[in-house]
């Protein structure tokens, strides 16, 4: 008998070339079978009919450290919205990541992070961290990465003009030089940066996160002639990475819509929900909310799962065991379904005289999360 059966669903998961209408048979944590089983005993039975069955989602730029002012309630909110693996994106340095770990090993959510290569991390949001790299301690860091194998995925930088100040490229600098020394990739902000984009795409090495690819404060991946820079597109060959990382102030339409004709899509498709943004509207809301924008920018949803599925778990190098519909995988599915509903869609905030809006008709509503095989969420029409 299987602990859990999901009937009827369309199964999307391009990395497992699933698309189809399909069972999904869990078991032990884990996915028991997948085809059509008329006869299979279950514990529990979930007819699908007329949704869709991925794997659960992965939001590989979030900000999860509950004791912060940024802070999202982790699992309120990714179990709500499909997501199953989260990323913490820098919320805590060497000096405070280790008060996070607890909550890390404690949740039924999968959590990595990437380390602030600032020493206190974000704490005091949204005053800025203290980027001096007088102050980066890369001795404690590297105790850390040592003593967290396979959970630390990196070092985070923000390099914002109103963060660097007049340190400049400075922090950006040493930070590479700490990640090359402990082999690490380096998540770059780079909203508003004190430099042409154009310096920091050629400073980044394959490997690297380049984080809201979208916004367009400030220098951006735009050039003058209105399109993808050159240098954009060199990092891409040489293994530079590109996260949307939405948020409410890092995306804007004015960029996005150049990128995505120009075919420059994110190799990531991620939240950067903090506390302020979770389910608020017009902007970022959710992972599930998000898929809907890009759809309404005119991406199938077949281009926009993999952003956030099986490319950020390739990524993590977790893809060997888990974001795939793949008998042996880990039970983490998400079940959505595809609702008409005209929506708005925004690139700020409610009240910022810089907010531009689109229009949607679709939505990927939430239907059930299932994390290692245990339903974790699960809408009542369900």
């Amino acid at each position: 008998m299987y602990s859990l059966m999901i009937k009827n669903g369309r199964l999307m998961d391009k990395s497992s070339g699933e698309d189809r209408v399909a069972d999904i048979a869990l078991d032990k944590g884990r996915i028991a079978g997948i085809g059509h089983f008329a006869d299979c005993e279950a514990a529990a039975v979930i007819d699908a009919s007329g949704c869709i069955v991925t794997p659960g989602l992965v939001d590989m730029h979030v900000h999860l450290y509950p004791l912060l002012p940024s802070g999202i309630p982790a699992e309120a909110v990714c179990f709500a919205t499909g997501v199953t693996t989260a990323v913490d994106a820098g919320s805590s340095g060497c000096a405070t990541y280790p008060f996070f770990r607890p909550f890390i090993h404690t949740s039924q959510l999968r959590i990595k992070a990437f380390l602030n290569v600032s020493t206190a991390g974000i704490c005091a949001h949204p005053m800025p961290e203290d980027v001096d790299p007088r102050k980066f301690d890369p001795v404690r860091i590297k105790e850390l990465f040592a003593a967290c194998p396979g959970e630390l995925m990196g070092l985070k930088l923000r390099t914002s003009r109103d963060i660097v100040g007049h340190y400049g490229l400075a922090p950006l600098e040493r930070a590479l030089e700490i990640a090359d020394d402990l082999g690490v990739p380096l998540m770059l902000h780079p909203t508003d940066p004190p430099c042409p984009m154009e310096t920091l795409l050629n400073m980044l090495r394959p490997g690297d996160i380049m984080s809201h690819i979208y916004h367009n404060i400030g220098p951006t991946v735009v050039d003058a002639s209105g399109h993808v820079c050159d240098a954009a597109w060199r990092a891409r060959e040489r293994g530079v990475l590109f996260d949307a990382a939405n948020d409410r102030r890092h995306f804007g339409f004015s960029t996005a819509r150049i990128c995505l004709q120009d075919g420059f899509l994110p190799d990531i498709i991620s939240s950067d929900l903090i506390g302020a943004d979770a389910f608020m509207h017009p902007t970022v809301y959710s992972m599930p909310m998000l898929a809907s924008k890009y759809l309404a920018m005119g991406l199938a949803l077949e281009e926009i799962l993999p952003r956030m599925t099986s490319g950020p778990a390739r990524i993590m190098g977790i893809d060997d065991h888990t974001a795939a519909l793949r008998v042996g995988f880990a039970a983490d599915i998400a079940v959505f379904k595809m609702i008409e509903k005209k929506t708005v869609f925004g690139d700020r905030a409610y009240g910022d005289p810089k907010l531009a809006c689109i229009s949607g008709s679709k939505i990927l509503k939430p239907m059930m999360t299932v994390r290692k095989g245990q339903i974790v969420f699960r809408d009542v029409e369900l």
